[in-house]
């Protein structure tokens, strides 16, 4: 099985390898395969599993403090 995450490339989704370690519940450690400044993409599982090589997506930043699911 290959792992891997999405790393923003511009304004669109690219799928990198990567090797883990430590898996937590909701936590991975990643050992190898991003470099530094890689920008991973997060997110619902529902939306991440829908995601594709060369989607564009949009960046979103969260503010410190502000709820991960905030819906206003």
């Amino acid at each position: 099985m290959i792992t891997g995450v999405y790393i923003l490339d511009g304004n669109k989704a690219k799928f990198v390898e990567v090797e883990t370690g430590i898996i937590g519940e909701s936590d991975r450690q990643i050992i190898s395969g991003l470099k530094e400044g890689d920008e991973v993409i997060t997110g619902p599982s529902r939306v991440l599993n829908t995601l594709k090589e060369g989607a564009i997506v949009k960046k979103q930043t969260k503010k410190e403090g502000e709820a991960a699911n905030k819906t206003s």
